[in-house]
């Protein structure tokens, strides 16, 4: 399958790797900076600079702009190019819709979205997890059967995609803001980091195979509210997203 990626950022020059390395053929792309595209494409090791008009050579075109971008970025190759019959064009944000892509099914190119729920930071990290990561999909057979090819497990996106992409920025972007907590203790205190990122996986996990109330643990199973009051205490200022999470952790030992 011939891939020619529009946006070729953090997020589309991992995609590129990825799908290079199954074995598809990556004839290569643009992003508005010239100098983020020629940084990926000499990471890529192949493919070449392509025009706008050029893209519909691709079986599969990934536009990975950022999402404001993305439907003025279909507008000007819906005009750059006559007849898009036989492209498909996926964009990868997991909270535009599906019609921001009209002006290329208007020419005749399939249309759908591809949204990885994959927390893309350093390509190297991202391209030894990528393979079996989950992704939110729009636009019928031809996607999903796509989508499963590259290894992905699709699903179907949901109509409120405001909601779900703040699941999935809870789920990993501030994840990780919430554990430079943790891991700020760990650095005052001269303690290995690694224990609380130990403490945090296994937790992770407990949820993923128990559920939320029995992966649930900390003083608050015991009743020992005293323990509460010297974290509050200990934490100062930062007490605050503590005692936030304790509302949670008490609507789900209701629940």
């Amino acid at each position: 399958m011939r891939i020619a990626v529009v946006g070729l950022g953090r997020v589309g020059k991992t995609l590129a790797l990825y799908l290079s390395r199954r074995g598809e053929e990556f004839l290569g792309g643009y992003s508005s900076s010239p100098e983020t595209t020629a940084e990926a494409l000499k990471a890529i090791g192949r493919g070449r600079v392509l025009r706008r008009g050029e893209v519909s050579r691709a079986d599969v075109v990934l536009l990975s702009t950022p999402d404001g971008e993305i439907e003025r970025e279909a507008e000007r190759i819906a005009r750059e190019t006559q007849d898009l019959r036989g492209t498909a064009f996926f964009h990868c944000s997991g909270v535009r819709p599906l019609d921001v892509l009209e002006p290329l099914r208007k020419r005749g190119g399939l249309t759908g979205v591809f949204h990885p729920l994959f927390p893309f930071s350093e390509p190297d990290f991202a391209l030894r997890h990528l393979e079996g990561a989950y992704a939110g999909i729009e636009g019928g057979k031809f996607v999903e059967e796509t989508v499963k090819k590259w290894g992905f497990v699709p699903f179907p996106l949901p109509e409120d995609r405001a909601l779900y992409h703040a699941g999935a920025v809870l789920s990993a972007g501030l994840l990780v803001g919430y554990l430079s907590q943790a891991l700020g203790i760990a650095e005052k205190l001269s303690i290995p980091p690694g224990a609380y990122l130990r403490l945090a996986t296994v937790a992770l996990e407990a949820v993923g195979e128990l559920g939320l109330r029995e992966a649930l643990t900390g003083p608050w199973m015991r009743g020992d509210l005293k323990t509460v009051e010297k974290h509050l205490s200990a934490l100062k200022e930062e007490g605050e997203i503590y005692e936030l999470l304790l509302s949670r952790i008490q609507r789900i030992l209701s629940g």
